[in-house]
């Protein structure tokens, strides 16, 4: 399966329908860690992460982030170490040590990163990547494609789930440690009359992975226009975007709207257990400035 979006591309369908960031406090921490970057080639757009040989109760965080300017890709391989396992009552985990990962432990080739090998549970193995802004960026977990993205921005995955947050760097990273405890809130999504559910504004934020901003259609004008639009998107099971509405507002700002709504992607919703086709509004607001401002987004 591969979909390509403007943030991240999808996952397998079966993702956990909901993951948390969890408060991730320091421990004799230095208050920086010196990590050792590497180059590897990014070859005709694509670059392959390959993870083997984890210990399977391990744990393993890859962050992926676009920067334009860039051709080659940076890597960054450590180790996070925390004072206990991981635990389903354990609300807060402690960072006792953070440190790079073996080089004989990290194989590089053109257009392919290796990272071998994390056998205690009581870790972390944790992977940063810059890359050139539009590089297909596939990740492959001991045999099995977790994903395969066209990355413009940046992306999160822990143990194989999207993390909704921006990456900045391996900084946010290690601060966006997550417990995956959280659960849809009954509050996010509704039954419409007809039987079709709607996802509420809390629910459109909390599960976004990547809803992004449309430019402002006058941005090279000296004068700009205001505006405010309204447009209805159709998220399916695996939480992609599959129809794009218009309601109401002009049509040049309906335009770039309805171009950012179809780069989306969402974690999918679910009812009773089970992962559902939802119907959600969205809004627009374009100022005179030009920024773009949205209420359903944070």
């Amino acid at each position: 399966m591969r979909t390509t979006a403007i943030l991240v591309g999808s996952v397998a369908a079966t993702l956990a329908a909901g993951s948390a960031l969890a408060q991730t406090r320091t421990q004799n921490l230095p208050v920086s860690w010196q990590f050792r970057k590497s180059n590897v080639a990014v070859v005709n757009g694509q670059l392959r992460l390959v993870l083997t040989q984890t210990a399977r109760d391990s744990d393993w965080i890859v962050g992926v982030r676009a920067e334009a300017n860039a051709t080659d890709a940076q890597i960054v391989v450590g180790k996070v170490t925390f004072s206990q396992p991981r635990a389903s009552e354990l609300p807060v985990r402690i960072i006792t040590e953070i440190v790079d990962w073996p080089a004989t432990q990290v194989k590089m080739q053109p257009g392919v990163v290796e990272a071998i090998g994390l056998r205690e549970p009581v870790g972390a193995l944790l992977v940063f990547l810059a890359v050139p802004r539009g590089t297909s960026v596939s990740l492959n977990k001991d045999g099995t494609v977790v994903l395969q993205a066209s990355v413009i921005d940046s992306l999160m995955l822990y143990n194989g789930n999207i993390v909704p947050e921006r990456i900045v760097g391996v900084s946010s990273i290690i601060q966006r440690l997550i417990h995956p405890t959280r659960r849809q809130d009954s509050t996010e999504l509704i039954r419409g009359p007809n039987g079709d559910y709607v996802a509420m504004r809390p629910g459109v934020r909390s599960h976004a992975v990547a809803l992004r901003k449309p430019e402002h259609p006058d941005r090279y004008a000296l004068s700009k226009r205001t505006a405010e639009v309204l447009l209805r998107i159709k998220i399916d099971e695996t939480g992609r975007v599959v129809d794009v509405i218009d309601v109401s507002g002009p049509d040049p700002f309906l335009k770039v709207a309805r171009s950012a709504l179809w780069e989306s992607q969402f974690r999918p919703f679910t009812a009773n257990g089970t992962a559902v086709p939802v119907m959600a509004s969205i809004i627009f607001q374009f100022h005179g400035d030009g920024a773009v401002t949205s209420p359903d987004i944070q």
